[in-house]
């Protein structure tokens, strides 16, 4: 049994995914909480950069849920119970990548985990 805040993703294999979208495009992104927590919030960025380097988190442009749940920041409650959440974005009209990273965000006050 993996422990919650074993990085990356708690314990579990990160792994890649193919996804084809165009700029400007609506997008529906789901995720599994198996360990939530009361204050849970998230953060969606996409970008060119690599998803575990800090001097590449300028390259990313954090993506606001459709549904207005993000605060200025682009952070939104979530991963608070266990099962499946998910939110509709809109992907950057100006943004394109042959190679993107999608960067998911838990910011459980006290330290986030990337994925």
């Amino acid at each position: 049994m993996s422990a919650p805040n074993q990085q990356p993703c708690g314990g579990v294999e990160k792994g890649s995914v193919h996804f084809i979208a165009t700029p400007g495009s609506r997008n529906y992104f789901q995720w599994k909480v198996s360990y939530p927590h009361p204050e849970g919030n998230c953060t969606v960025r996409v970008g060119n950069g690599l998803d575990n380097e800090e001097q590449d988190e300028g390259r990313f442009i954090t993506l606001q849920p459709r549904d207005g749940s993000a605060n200025e920041l682009g952070a939104f409650p979530c991963g608070r119970e266990i099962g499946y959440e998910g939110k509709e974005f809109r992907l950057p009209k100006n943004f394109t990548c042959d190679k993107c990273t999608l960067q998911f965000e838990w910011d459980l006050g006290e330290g986030r985990q990337i994925h």
